[in-house]
């Protein structure tokens, strides 16, 4: 993909006033532009940044972490980038008892898998949490990935990669049974096991062997189970 450039603040502004603001934070402000996620840099870590750094992750190949495609700079100056764009809405905000689970379940296997190929590159994930993971009820996609390296000597990365991704997910997952959770032993200890925190699909199945066995069927969505836990 090409880079943007642009001859003055005044010019970018001018693009910037036409196109839909998604959100930003301390450091950066981000748009609709095409098919693609405007990010434009305004904060303290603005200088901080260079090509190599930005683009460092642009080639590897995953389908669940956005890294950045192309650079924008006003003159030789960065002051932005360009990331892919999704459709969903991020954790704190989907409503988990009305996906299908077992599509909750192979969406989770995936980023699983690409979190595996992002942890033997020894890549470091930061901010892997509910509101940069997004889901469209097929797929979760982690955006928000500038601060993402690479540490050599740092042993673990995965269980850190993954367990941050968990903990982004289980809270949200869990709200519409939540009762039925805390009761159980098996499950309870959701937010502070290791083991389940590290392994998502097998609590991920844990939850719904568990749900079905009370509910007398097999669920296919958590409000399946959140009416019958209701009326008991």
């Amino acid at each position: 993909m090409e880079n943007l450039f642009f001859d003055s603040v005044k010019d970018l502004n001018h693009l910037l006033a036409n196109l839909y603001e998604l959100g930003g934070g301390s450091e950066a402000t981000c748009y609709k532009f095409k098919n693609m996620v405007l990010k434009y840099f305004n904060g303290p870590c603005c200088e901080q940044r260079d090509k190599e750094q930005i683009m460092q992750f642009t080639n590897l190949n995953n389908d669940s972490f956005l890294f950045p495609k192309a650079i924008i700079y006003i003159k030789e100056e960065i002051v932005g980038c360009l990331m892919p764009f999704v459709e969903g809405k991020n954790n704190n905000e989907f409503v988990f008892k009305r996906a299908n689970y077992q599509q909750i379940i192979d969406a989770t296997t995936k980023i699983y898998n690409d979190t595996l190929l992002l942890s033997d590159k020894k890549i470091i994930g930061i901010d892997i949490c509910d509101v940069n993971t997004i889901f469209d009820g097929n797929k979760f996609s982690i955006i928000d990935t500038l601060d993402f390296y690479v540490d050599l000597n740092k042993d673990n990365i995965f269980k850190g990669n993954i367990s941050a991704f968990s903990n982004g997910l289980f809270e949200h997952l869990v709200v519409s049974v939540k009762d039925f959770v805390n009761d159980k032993e098996s499950l309870k200890r959701y937010k502070k096991d290791k083991y389940l925190m590290e392994n998502p699909i097998y609590f991920l199945e844990l939850l719904r062997n568990e749900l079905s066995q009370y509910c007398g069927f097999e669920i296919t969505r958590l409000e399946e189970a959140a009416k019958i836990l209701k009326k008991k």
